[in-house]
C-alpha cells in the first residue's frame, strides 16, 4: 500500500510526473473506499508482490512486516504475530495468496493500519461518510 500511497507524493527531484494527478487520486481514494475487506487484503498482497509473481517472497514478507509494525498503534502485536508466524513458518520461502489470508485472519492486527486508513478516507470523504461508503459497497458487491 505504501507504495501506491507514496505516488502521491512529489519526489526530491520536483519531476511531475512522479506525482498522482488530482483526477488519479480521487480515482484511488474512492478505491479504497469502496473495497471490501477482502479486496483491501488483495490490495495490500499485491502492494508488496514487488516482483508480481503471486507470492511474497521472504524480502517482500519482510517489507510488508515492517511497514505494518511500524505504522500501527499496536506495534508490539504485530511483533509478535509475525515472529510467531515466521516460527511457525521457518522452512518457508514464499509465501502465497492463501497463507496470506490464513496469516491475516489468524491475526487481525496486521492490516489493521490498511483498514484504519480507509476508515479514515471514508469518513472524511463524503458528507454521510462511512455509511453512505457502506451504502456503495453493497451496490457495487451485488450488481
Amino acid at each position: 500500500l505504501r507504495h501506491y500511497m507514496e505516488l502521491a507524493v512529489p519526489d526530491k527531484s520536483g519531476d511531475a510526473d512522479a506525482m498522482l494527478t488530482e483526477v488519479e487520486f480521487v480515482l484511488l481514494l474512492s478505491t479504497i473506499c469502496a473495497m471490501s475487506k477482502e479486496e483491501m487484503a488483495d490490495f495490500v498482497f499485491d502492494a508488496f508482490d514487488t516482483h508480481q509473481t503471486g507470492f511474497l517472497d521472504m524480502d517482500e514478507f519482510n517489507e510488508f512486516a515492517k511497514y505494518t509494525s511500524s505504522s500501527s498503534d499496536s506495534s508490539k502485536y504485530v511483533q509478535v504475530a509475525i515472529t510467531q508466524f515466521k516460527q511457525s513458518h521457518s522452512d518457508m520461502k514464499q509465501i502465497d495468496r492463501k497463507l496470506f489470508d490464513v496469516l491475516n485472519h489468524s491475526y487481525p492486527h496486521l492490516l489493521w493500519p490498511v483498514f484504519r486508513m480507509q476508515k479514515n478516507a471514508r469518513q472524511n470523504s463524503m458528507p454521510d461518510g462511512i455509511e453512505e461508503w457502506e451504502r456503495i459497497t453493497y451496490r457495487l458487491q451485488h450488481r
